[in-house]
Parts: C-alpha cells; sequence; structure tokens
C-alpha cells in the first residue's frame, strides 16, 4: 500500500465525517505485500471504508465478492478517429509507456540481439528513471541498429504515431491501470500485443483473439518474442481485435449505474 497507515485513518475518517461513499478499482495483477501490522490494520480499515469494487476481469480477487462489480475495460478505437497515422514497419518492435517506463524494461535492451529474428529494432518510448535513462542510452548508442528511444512524455497522437509504426508492441507487465490502458490503446489501433501470461491475460487472449494478444510465459524474452513475430506474420490481415463489448459508452453506463445504486445504498446506512 503506497499510503501510509496514518493517511488512511484520516482518508476514513474524513469519508465518514462529510458522508462520502468510496468506490476502488482493483487491476487484475495488483497484489499487496504482507506488510506488518499497521500496514495490514490500514488495508482492513480501507477495506471495511470502501462501499464497492470494481474489477476488469473475473480473476481478479477482491475483499468482498458481494461489494464487487465487473465493468470490462474500455477500448479507444472512437478517440482517434481523425489523428495522423504511421505506417508499419518490419522487424520494430515496441516498449511505450503514457507515464514512466517501469523498471523491467531494463530486461528487454539486449533482446534484439538474442533474437533469431534479424534486423531486429527495440524502440523504447516514454519518460525514465535517470537510471533506466542511462541504460538504454548506452545501449543505443553501442547498438543503435537494435535499439531506438524517444525518453519523454509522448502526446496522445504522438503514441498513436509510434504504436501504429511498430509490428509489434511489448507490454512487459500488467500490474497497474496504467498497464492496461497501454495495452487497449494498442489493441484499439489495431496492432498486437506481447505480454507476461497472468490468468486476466489469458482470459483477455480468449477473447480478443490469441493473433492479437501472445503471452509468455514469466517476463518477456528473444524466444518469446521470436514466437510471436512468426504467429503475427502468419495471420492474415482481414480480422481486427475483438473488442465488442467495450465501446465507451457502454462502459460509461455500467460505471453509472454502479455509482447510482452505491449512491442510493449509502444514504440509506
Amino acid at each position: 500500500m503506497a499510503a501510509s497507515p496514518l493517511a488512511v485513518a484520516v482518508l476514513v475518517r474524513n469519508l465518514r465525517k462529510h458522508d462520502i461513499a468510496l468506490i476502488r478499482t482493483i487491476s487484475p495483477a495488483s497484489s499487496e505485500p504482507p506488510g506488518g501490522r499497521a500496514a495490514r490494520w490500514a488495508r482492513s480499515l480501507l477495506d471495511r471504508a470502501t462501499d464497492a469494487f470494481i474489477v476488469f476481469d473475473e480473476s481478479t480477487p477482491t475483499p468482498d465478492a458481494d461489494k464487487t462489480t465487473l465493468i470490462p475495460h474500455a477500448h479507444y478505437r472512437d478517440r482517434f478517429i481523425g489523428y495522423p497515422r504511421a505506417a508499419m514497419m518490419r522487424n520494430r518492435v515496441l516498449c511505450i509507456a503514457p507515464t514512466e517506463l517501469p523498471p523491467v524494461t531494463l530486461g528487454l535492451l539486449a533482446i534484439p540481439r538474442a533474437a533469431d529474428t534479424t534486423d531486429l529494432e527495440l524502440r523504447v518510448v516514454g519518460s525514465a528513471a535517470p537510471s533506466l535513462a542511462r541504460a538504454v542510452e548506452s545501449e543505443a548508442s553501442r547498438y543503435p541498429r537494435h535499439l531506438s528511444a524517444r525518453l519523454e512524455a509522448l502526446s496522445d497522437g504522438a503514441q498513436v504515431q509510434e504504436i501504429d509504426a511498430a509490428e509489434l508492441t511489448i507490454v512487459p507487465e500488467t500490474r497497474t491501470i496504467e498497464h492496461f490502458q497501454t495495452l487497449f490503446l494498442v489493441l484499439s489501433l489495431d496492432r498486437p500485443v506481447l505480454t507476461p501470461r497472468t490468468e486476466a491475460m489469458t482470459r483477455l487472449a480468449q477473447q480478443v483473439g490469441p493473433e492479437w494478444l501472445h503471452l509468455s510465459d514469466g517476463p518477456v524474452t528473444a524466444e518469446a518474442l521470436d514466437l510471436a513475430l512468426a504467429r503475427v506474420r502468419a495471420t492474415p490481415e482481414i480480422a481486427r481485435p475483438n473488442l465488442d463489448g467495450r465501446c465507451l459508452e457502454t462502459t460509461q453506463n455500467a460505471y453509472a449505474v454502479l455509482f447510482e445504486d452505491v449512491a442510493r445504498r449509502h444514504s440509506r446506512s
């Protein structure tokens, strides 16, 4: 839990004082370390104060199943209509983050040189912590054919063009809502994704199509990347990812219904 026990206690006190309902979204791979007694107490206090939990996937555990509502993550297909697009560059593999690149990005840097796929280029895009930025820049200067980078925060339009230009995008972990936003942005632009296998990702691959969501057993490796690219290239370019039931209007309506229900229940309690 990022917040301190004191901060949680203050939050819960203010919620009660001002009669405010609390709704929390739980991402599928989010997990809390056991922590000490104070951390466990704070989590329990926050859980008891929560009026409803939202999950993207049936496999996501929550503290109270009776308070849990499934609302699938929305796609972004309609959001970028009219944006300038880019042509796909064969052999370009992208790792992109809308906020900050995760530390596990470091483990991807040598993959293009270890892969059997020839002339592979890894494109790393997004802001980065100083230590990761130094590692990326050093690797790119030594192996410019295999690694390029754009280490800065990007606009929506720039993200769209970077994703368009890649043959495959790696999402190296799916622990946070931001990671899910990246994954669905790529799928919404009709580009395939490679990500580590979890129960949630296995279910999602069955829904959107395994030819669009490729799974690696454990962290992404050169072997996993070779296999995913081979499958991508063997897939006919006729279909799109199946994102039925994930339009923004459907999702908004589901949230509105939940908020209204929680408000009614909260006012009666």
